[in-house]
């Protein structure tokens, strides 16, 4: 028999279920329904494995409990429904059984019972592989290369995870791979031209052996054409998979092992159509006698041409909203004391003199490459050792600047001095700089595994040429601080703003057309219905956003919108002088792609204008949008650049200095109090908590409340943050509130805060305000849907008030 719930919580006739504190509703058990009585009935429709569930006494609703069967291509998971005539898609052939419950306005069944069904066979749905090879073949064919332009084109990692381990950065194998094609015709013909004649293969494939060097190595490979199609496989969690298959000793340049030749089987990455035409992402995964538990391999290709820039182009979007202050008071490195070390060594790994060098501004190091060095990896390691300590509970923002004299490759790692090989903030080993062209390295939102009492930067210059010289500059080492675009609160420059809104639309000729239709939109918006008329191109649908509201060149500001249009369209965004917009803007993006009906958020973080604004206007360009659509600008903030900080271990932490008394009210599955679980307090007022027998399993049935004599005011603003780990996969509620009357007064209420086993996740919410004053400050952690022995910590708490 499958392994159940033993228990489910029920909402409808049971309002207590949502309280956010012990409640204890009048139920009559006499009135409720008994198991025994049930009368259920399971239909079984054999051809398409639909399942349908009746519940056939009245009055009663039905919960339906399941196991871990595969039910609708989902898989090991715990699943119950309170849906009488429920409908369900089993996938596997077998038998099954299902726990049957029932509830009234009387309470839960007291008990349960178990039904068998059976389904005759396994079901799949039906595979077409013409649209897979339309997407790679096209109409004809297509002919595809690496996509050699960007970095993690190629790869490998463990089974399933092919970028883990490695990452090809761009044009990195240069000479090895990226003259091979791969031409697919809408016939299942496929053929592999390596150009130069060789193929490249891994030093451990067990493949062309003869020409095995000890590292990867080429060998001779000729133009060929052979057989191709695309096949699904369902995994063992009930997911289909699409698979490109070749025949039998086909190439599809890099040969991992010599079993992706003799079953060249590769998973497809991106299994959607559509996208597939744009880049093929694919997946070898191969064992061999050095790595017996798999090694998979990533594939990147693009249209032939595409990586020269001849197709269309990948937009690189840089989703890292940091400010790194690399001349602020916050960054650590600046103000550091700091100790160069040097290894380095010759092609034998014999160690030679140290390089010259010389110190630069900001703690910074510039470095020649001396004669001698070997020419690979950790042969010439640079080492900027700190007094910098590091906090395995904060979070860090690192960044540098390399600039090298000739093409290089480096190795950036950020570790522990006392232990780098197994404690390191990162590791990256694939850095490519192009010569005398400054390049930003930048990681955010990092912490230590443990605490370092100093930070060690290791910037290794191996495979640098002799001679060149190599600087690390601007460097900045910072506690992370999250960035909060306050749209509603007095901060945002815009909302309280004077606009005036203009208009300058034009035909295909440019000639003006009438003004369009416009309504202002609560907080300083605009929504704008498209004229007839329009000619279609940038600058043909100006709509000017005019203010009163001054900026200053010493300052730097945060601006964001969003932008919601009815038809897919391209808008240009600028912000800029209404004095003169042309020679002086804040910033000027004239590719910004809304999808119909999607609001798409547009954020500019720590800008500065060149000259002082007496006046800042906005331009929203539509003339590349469709005649009739309506657009939508919203949420409009401009605000003095500022970040959020969670002081955990500081003086503002409101929640360290408090009194903390634990409550707790934990639950069976029919919502009989259970007895309080075993606990302890942790340092900073968190605690830890062990989930004890008996809990039933839903939200509301294992409430943990720690009381406080922290008050707070309506009138004032708040950040809070905490960390939560669980040492099972489990989804919390967490709910700060009054002591006074949480059900109505709460800061939040979040319902859906999932913790992955062993994987500690932060909550935040910052420049939050309670509705009204609290006399004392109340933290919920409601821990009901967690399993039973799990071990849940609350720590790194922190309530402070928003600057």
């Amino acid at each position: 028999m499958k392994k159940f719930w033993k228990y489910i919580a029920v909402a409808a006739g049971l309002a207590f279920a949502a309280a956010c504190a012990p409640q204890y509703p009048e139920v009559i058990p006499s009135q409720a329904p008994q198991a025994s009585a049930l009368d259920v009935t399971i239909d079984v429709d054999q051809t398409t494995n639909f399942v349908t569930f009746t519940m056939n006494n009245k009055g009663l609703v039905p919960v339906w409990i399941f196991g871990d069967q595969k039910i609708d291509g989902k898989a090991n998971k715990n699943y119950s429904y309170t849906v009488n005539g429920l409908k369900l898609r089993f996938r596997d052939a077998g038998e099954y059984t299902v726990e049957v419950k029932a509830y009234n306005s009387g309470g839960m069944t007291q008990g349960s019972v178990v039904k068998t069904f059976t389904l005759e066979n396994t079901y799949r749905d039906p595979f077409d592989p013409a649209p897979y090879i339309k997407a790679v073949a096209g109409d004809d064919s297509q002919t595809w290369e690496w996509n050699h332009t960007v970095d993690a084109h190629f790869g490998c990692g463990p089974v399933g995870d092919p970028l883990a381990w490695w990452q090809c950065s761009a044009e990195f194998k240069a000479g090895f791979l990226y003259d091979d094609l791969m031409t697919f015709d809408s016939k299942g013909n496929y053929t592999f031209d390596p150009v130069d004649g060789q193929a490249y293969a891994n030093t451990g494939s067990e493949y062309m052996s003869e020409y095995n060097t000890g590292e990867d190595y080429l060998f001779p490979a000729e133009k060929k054409t052979s057989k191709y199609t695309f096949e699904s496989s369902w995994n063992d969690a009930g997911i289909e998979e699409i698979y490109l298959v070749l025949e039998s000793g086909s190439l599809l340049s890099y040969v991992p092992h010599k079993s992706a030749v003799e079953e060249p089987r590769f998973l497809v990455m991106e299994s959607k159509p559509a996208s597939m035409k744009k880049k093929l992402q694919l997946m070898s995964t191969v064992y061999t006698p050095n790595n017996a538990d798999g090694i998979s391999w990533y594939y990147e290709f693009v249209p032939e041409g595409s990586a020269q820039g001849g197709g269309e182009e990948e937009e690189v979007v840089d989703d890292d909203p940091t400010f790194y202050d690399v001349n602020g008071s916050a960054n650590l490195w600046r103000s550091a004391t700091i100790n160069p070390v040097f290894w380095f060594a010759d092609g034998g790994w014999g160690q030679i003199a140290d390089p010259e060098y010389e110190m630069l501004e900001g703690n910074g190091i510039k470095v020649t490459i001396p004669e001698g060095i070997g020419g690979a990896e950790w042969q010439g390691q640079t080492q900027l050792q700190t007094n910098i300590p590091a906090s395995a509970s904060k979070q860090y923002d690192f960044c540098l600047t390399l600039t090298s004299s000739e093409d290089a490759t480096f190795t950036v790692k950020l570790a522990w001095k006392g232990n780098d090989n197994d404690h390191a903030f990162f590791y990256v080993n694939n850095f490519a700089v192009e010569a005398d062209k400054p390049t930003l390295f930048k990681m955010h939102n990092l912490s230590p595994d443990v605490d370092y009492d100093a930070v060690t930067l290791f910037v290794d210059m191996g495979r640098t040429p002799v001679g060149a010289t190599v600087e690390v500059k601007d460097l900045c080492f910072q506690e992370h601080a999250e960035i909060f675009i306050d749209t509603t609160g007095e901060g945002n420059l815009w909302k309280s703003a004077t606009i005036n809104p203009v208009f300058w639309f034009a035909d295909g000729g440019w000639g003006q057309i009438a003004d369009p239709e416009y309504e202002m939109l609560e907080g300083n918006g605009i929504k704008v219905t498209i004229p007839e008329g329009i000619g279609g191109a940038e600058w043909q649908g100006q709509t000017q956003l005019q203010t009163n509201i001054p900026a200053s060149a010493s300052k730097r500001y945060d601006f964001a919108l969003t932008l919601t249009s009815s038809e897919d369209a391209t808008f240009t965004v600028k912000l800029a002088w209404k004095g003169n917009d042309n020679d002086h803007a804040f910033f000027y993006v004239n590719n910004f792609e809304v999808k119909a009906d999607v609001a798409t958020p547009f954020n500019m973080i720590a800008i500065s204008p060149d000259v002082d604004y007496d006046a800042v206007t906005l331009f929203v360009d539509m003339g590349r949008t469709p005649v009739g659509a309506t657009v939508e600008v919203s949420g409009i903030t401009l605000q003095e650049h500022a970040t959020i900080s969670y002081d955990v271990n500081g003086e503002g932490n409101l929640w360290k200095a408090g009194t903390i008394n634990p409550v707790f009210w934990f639950a069976d599955g029919g919502w009989g109090q259970i007895a309080d679980p075993e606990y302890e307090m942790l340092a900073g007022n968190g605690i830890k908590v062990t989930i004890p027998e008996g809990i039933g399993g839903a939200e509301w049935q294992g409430q943990t409340q720690l009381q406080t004599n922290i008050p707070a005011s309506a009138s004032k603003r708040y950040d809070f943050c905490l960390t939560l780990a669980s040492s099972e996969d489990a989804t919390f509620t967490v709910k700060l509130a009054w002591k006074g009357n949480d059900n109505d007064h709460a800061f939040f209420y979040v319902n859906n805060f999932e913790v992955k086993a062993d994987e500690p996740a932060t909550f935040k919410r910052p420049a939050i305000s309670p509705d009204v004053d609290y006399d004392a400050v109340t933290l919920f952690v409601d821990m009901g849907r967690t399993p039973v022995g799990a071990t849940v910590e609350v720590k790194d708490i922190c309530l402070q008030e928003h600057e």
